[in-house]
């Protein structure tokens, strides 16, 4: 008889685990799924004083079947959210409250950024399993001395086969500020040969007027995500018109490399130093850490064409100091900005004060000039080489796989 039970209790549970198996990754793709950011109850009905028909855990997945069409009041009256319809994954249907719980967006409303991954498959490892990508929102109100402001977040969500979901902060919009994803990857970046989150976001304050650039790589440990990496590329600007303004990432697995060019103190007064700063992962303790100072090193280029005037100064009418040939090796020692004249007409221009391998030191247009020793020259060079040349700093992220540079 107990062997009996046994034998039944286990087939129960297999035919539960399947069917879980089946129907989550299927509300997915029917663009029905909803997922708890928390614990949270399910209520017999669209208010908090109903009753609580069964209780989940953060992660837990739902399938939607309808919405109010108004917003309602949270138990507390700050903010103001939809309460929506739900069955849970064990069948019992009742409803939520929208305010710990993400919604899916509509295909055709999903974020440029992370449209090629939504509603996609990938295979994150022993931890995760085979998990289904899409992106969810919560949407409402917040009411702050009586006045109304929208309140919106939007998730990356990563559902197992077995209906487990991990949220991973996308998009907002709140009273503080916006923050906006940039650019996505999926790629394998710890050695483990299964896929991390790499995610490029840009956040604005609307209180102090500026804006941070962030980078943020995700790895999942325990069938949920963690952040293993964050990193603000934002660098100070070095002139109104310089695209020197952000940290070039180069990622590839168990390493990542960061690359920039910025303006120390010098004997001069400013000089243009090439640093590099480098992190490897670390599997015990589950994050990339940083092992050493960043490495410094002058920034060297070379003439793009021969016979170039070396000037005193700043413009084409100032005195030559020497003509200079193109395999003459160049150290960039900062970039100045300035009108100038141009067959009589003042033109904005940025030149380059340079080093020649003989020592001689004087003023180059920043047109003549190529980058050498830096991963991102390319992007520079366009940019100095074209006065119509805008740098996306998108660009400034690259991503190293088997298979060469990722292309997305």
């Amino acid at each position: 008889m107990f062997r009996k039970l046994t034998t039944y209790l286990l087939t129960l549970m297999f035919c539960i685990l399947a069917f879980a198996k089946l129907e989550g990754h299927d509300w997915v793709m029917q663009d029905k799924a909803v997922a708890a950011l928390g614990n949270l109850g399910l209520y017999s009905d669209s208010t908090f004083s109903s009753n609580t028909v069964s209780f989940y855990k953060e992660g837990a997945l739902f399938r939607l079947l309808g919405e109010t069409k108004q917003l309602h009041e949270d138990d507390t009256q700050r903010q103001l959210y939809k309460w929506y319809k739900v069955q849970g994954q064990n069948g019992k249907i009742g409803w939520l409250f929208g305010d710990m719980i993400v919604v899916m967006v509509p295909n055709d409303k999903v974020a440029e950024a992370v449209q090629p991954f939504n509603k996609k498959q990938y295979d994150f490892g022993p931890k995760i399993g085979k998990a289904a990508i899409w992106i969810g929102k919560v949407e409402g109100r917040d009411i702050v001395d009586q006045n109304r402001y929208s309140y919106k977040e939007e998730f990356l969500m990563v559902t197992n086969e077995l209906g487990k979901t991990s949220a991973i902060e996308l998009n907002s919009n709140r009273l503080q500020g916006s923050t906006h994803v940039r650019k996505m990857e999926i790629e394998e970046l710890t050695g483990d040969e299964f896929p991390e989150i790499l995610l490029q976001k840009i956040s604005y304050s609307k209180r102090e007027y500026y804006s941070n650039l962030n980078a943020e790589i995700y790895s999942f440990k325990e069938a949920m995500a963690e952040k293993v990496f964050e990193e603000t590329m934002n660098l100070s600007s070095q002139g109104a018109d310089s695209p020197l303004k952000y940290k070039y990432l180069d990622a590839r697995p168990g390493k990542i490399r960061f690359e920039y060019i910025q303006s120390v103190n010098c004997n001069t007064g400013k000089c243009l130093k090439h640093f590099t700063d480098t992190y490897f992962w670390n599997a015990d303790k589950f994050i990339f850490e940083n092992l050493r100072t960043p490495y410094r090193s002058p920034v060297k280029g070379a003439l793009k064409n021969t016979n170039v005037r070396l000037r005193k100064g700043i413009g084409y009418l100032t005195d030559d100091i020497a003509v200079l040939k193109r395999d003459n090796m160049l150290r960039i020692i900062r970039e100045e900005s300035k009108t100038v004249k141009v067959d009589g007409n003042p033109t904005p221009a940025i030149w380059f004060y340079v080093k020649d391998e003989l020592g001689r030191q004087g003023y180059l247009p920043a047109d003549e000039v190529e980058f050498l020793n830096i991963s991102h020259a390319a992007l520079l060079n366009g940019y100095y080489h074209s006065t119509s040349s805008i740098i996306d700093e998108r660009d400034f992220v690259k991503v190293r796989t088997e298979d060469g540079f990722s292309n997305r």
